[in-house]
């Protein structure tokens, strides 16, 4: 098992922090939303990442009242996860990525070699630390996640309180 970095460990506990204030986000836009008699629509639309993250934090709390074990989905939450980086502009390692996927490491990197086969992902050597990748979506699964995330966000006339 990868140890992980000081830099993914501060990786997971951003993620951790961005969720819990997505959550109350929208805890506080469904409060606000019961005494409010302007409509989703509009709203300023939430950004691609913020939906990439809601679908995420979706997942999660599924996993949490219903349990992880009737919904593995990894390969998902690797490209929401990286999506989500992608907007951030920040880098992901393959430890911090297999922590995403909420699977043991050897299944997260099973799948993360195969989605590199399958050219969805690229690995990236890092240039600091020849021991260290990082990955990244490959362009056209950029392309294809924005689609989706987009029609994802019109479906449900998501956008910010």
């Amino acid at each position: 098992m990868e140890q992980l970095s000081p830099t993914d460990v501060m990786h997971q506990l951003r993620m951790a922090l961005s969720n819990a204030t997505l959550l109350a986000d929208d805890m506080c836009r469904r409060i606000a939303n019961r005494t409010r008699s302007t409509p989703w629509i509009d709203r300023e639309p939430l950004s691609l990442g913020e939906v990439a993250r809601m679908l995420y934090n979706e997942r999660r709390q599924r996993d949490r009242f219903i349990g992880r074990d009737y919904f593995s989905d990894p390969a998902w939450d690797i490209f929401l996860d990286l999506y989500i980086a992608e907007r951030e502009e920040r880098p992901v390692s393959v430890s911090s990525l297999c922590i995403a996927a909420c699977v043991p490491p050897t299944t997260g990197l099973r799948w993360i070699k195969l989605l590199t086969d399958e050219g969805r992902l690229v690995r990236i050597a890092d240039p600091s630390d020849g021991r260290r990748f990082y990955v990244r979506l490959s362009r056209e699964m950029s392309e294809s996640l924005t689609l989706y995330l987009t029609s994802i966000r019109q479906a449900r006339h998501l956008a910010k309180g």
